[in-house]
């Protein structure tokens, strides 16, 4: 089970949510797992469908391969907008 991570108004979700709300339309943001989203050196990576010559998991592949590794994390984290 995942725990439960906050950093502002972004909420972590696991990769199926992540993919799901992609496809939906929302905007989805990449972190390795070990860094934060907030993060002041700006790793993170932002994925729109709308805006995407891509597929989701053709996407992620890329991020990992060129961001996640053995000081950032080896792999990526999901994190979407929280709505209230």
């Amino acid at each position: 089970m995942m725990n439960e991570m906050k950093f502002g108004n972004l909420k972590r979700v696991n990769k199926p949510t992540a993919r799901k709300m992609f496809h939906d339309g929302y905007t989805v943001t990449l972190c390795p797992c070990n860094m934060r989203p907030d993060s002041p050196w700006g790793i993170g990576s932002i994925i729109n469908k709308k805006t995407a010559d891509n597929t989701f998991d053709r996407l992620v592949n890329a991020f990992e391969w060129y961001n996640c590794g053995a000081e950032t994390g080896y792999y990526a984290s999901y994190y979407v907008e929280e709505v209230n």
